[in-house]
């Protein structure tokens, strides 16, 4: 324009006689605020895409009939399904469990009808033993405010699973030696006593109140 402006338009050209003459009847429409949305929406994409195709997390876009429009290449080191293979189908068409398919599903679903994030844990059984997910559901709208997709990330939280298993198995085993040093040292005649820092008593057997009257 005049004064710098870019104006992007369509131009629709049609060949008509007017007044016995040959002419041409241009339509021309203002798409310039369209064609800025569009380039606002490419690199949204390219952003999007440089951030989930390196992460570790699986990244996975899926719509209203539950088929998979983007997953990210994390899918095949977690899974040993390629994102060409999962792309536009569902987890059941893949042969996924079918326990596993219903929660998800009914996830997905839950997140379309809500518009609110939900959160859960998955375990997905593969050929080196089951594997848990923190898994986030989040709801993508389109410009009109309606939800397009649900965002689907899960995190791989298997070790931290197996720390948390082997820390209680740990405390069960110490409170069990617990009970048994209680009830040994219960049995024994002689007065057991146990002192911190401060000198005050932080433990004492049954012989406490046997010998000397005191109550525990």
């Amino acid at each position: 324009k005049r004064w710098g402006e870019v104006f992007v338009p369509d131009v629709v050209v049609q060949d008509i006689v007017f007044e016995g003459r040959r002419a041409s009847l241009l339509l021309i429409l203002d798409r310039t605020e369209r064609a800025r949305t569009h380039t606002v929406v490419r690199e949204r994409e390219r952003l999007f895409s440089a951030l989930v195709e390196h992460a570790p997390d699986v990244i996975a876009r899926i719509d209203r009939d539950l088929r998979h429009v983007y997953v990210n290449p994390a899918i095949a080191a977690a899974t040993g399904i390629t994102p060409e293979e999962l792309i536009g189908k569902t987890t059941q068409q893949l042969g996924v469990p079918l326990e596993l398919c219903v929660r998800w599903a009914a996830g997905v679903r839950r997140v379309f009808a809500t518009g609110r994030e939900l959160d859960s844990e998955i375990t997905y059984s593969t050929q080196a033993g089951p594997r848990h997910y923190e898994s986030r559901m989040v709801p993508e709208r389109g410009p009109d405010g309606e939800i397009e997709s649900v965002l689907a990330i899960a995190r791989d939280i298997t070790d931290r699973k197996h720390s948390e298993l082997a820390l209680r198995a740990s405390e069960a085993r110490l409170r069990q030696s617990q009970r048994e040093f209680d009830m040994l040292a219960d049995a024994l005649p002689e007065v057991i006593t146990r002192y911190d820092r401060d000198l005050r008593h932080t433990y004492a057997n049954a012989a406490v109140e046997r010998e000397l009257g005191l109550v525990r």
